[in-house]
């Protein structure tokens, strides 16, 4: 009876840490391979031992079968699940003095949700961490000049702008009017403010030498509501840093909506700016 428990402690503790490194390293392995390679760790540790060399070749063939012989593929996968080990392994280190007098079926069931509720936990902050990173990744600062006058602005792509202005088939791109409020022309302010989403076309309290460079753009918001809004053409805009490039001409939008905006920054440039 012994051996079938710790036969089984293992096979869920290491199918844990097999699930975790799956998902991690996108590795899309089926869970059916995973419970067997877990299943195959375990009866090498149980049959043959748990000394040091024997543990060792449970987590080779293990992982090996898990994942595969392709040797990146593995070594990727077996960095992962030794992390996870040893978080997982900690936890229950931490946690043993307030079950280890349990019975053997709430030992075991104990022992599973705080390896699951931590891995979940790590692999939500590994998520979160990662993709900040690729986001800090995509964030340049910028020099937007429109009628003159240049705006220093942080920019972030986003991958998921995709706003076109339809006649010219350009490239929209979305900022804060926060960023540009304080600088802006008086005169460009006040027809703003006066300008009515429910009738778009009636541009009359705009200067007419402005007239010639915007147009009405109707784009779906993040909470997929249709709006309308006001697109200037700008001057030129620059990306700054080593490989520095002009985005090519296209259209602003100022928007008020920017909570959402990542890293903290003045606007969301058009996906397109990355193949510039």
């Amino acid at each position: 009876m012994y051996g079938e428990v710790i036969l089984a402690l293992n096979t869920i503790f290491n199918y844990i840490v097999l699930s975790f490194s799956s998902k991690i390293g996108a590795l899309q392995v089926s869970r059916k391979r995973l419970l067997l390679s877990a299943l195959i760790g375990a009866c090498v540790v149980v049959f043959i031992g748990q000394s040091v060399i024997p543990m060792i070749f449970a987590f080779v063939v293990m992982t090996i079968s898990a994942f595969g012989f392709h040797f990146m593929k593995w070594l990727k996968s077996a960095v992962i699940c030794i992390v996870a080990s040893l978080f997982a392994g900690g936890l229950l280190t931490a946690f043993e003095p307030l079950f280890f007098k349990m019975p053997t079926v709430y030992f075991a069931s104990t022992s599973s949700i705080i390896a699951v509720a931590g891995l979940v936990l790590l692999q939500n902050r590994w998520t979160v961490s990662k993709q900040q990173s690729l986001e800090r990744g995509l964030v340049f600062d910028t020099t937007m000049t429109f009628q003159g006058q240049s705006w220093q602005l942080r920019g972030f792509i986003d991958t998921g702008n995709s706003c076109i202005e339809p006649l010219t088939g350009r490239a929209v791109h979305f900022i804060a009017w926060s960023a540009l409020e304080d600088r802006m022309d008086d005169v460009l302010k006040t027809a703003l403010q006066s300008w009515q989403s429910s009738n778009p076309y009636k541009l009359s309290m705009f200067p007419k030498e402005l007239q010639s460079k915007l147009t009405v753009i109707r784009f779906s918001t993040v909470q997929e509501k249709a709006v309308y809004g006001i697109a200037f053409r700008f001057d030129q805009w620059e990306v700054h840093g080593e490989d520095g490039f002009f985005i090519a001409p296209g259209f602003f939008v100022l928007t008020r909506e920017s909570d959402h905006f990542p890293q903290q920054v003045d606007v969301i440039l058009n996906v397109s700016t990355l193949c510039q």
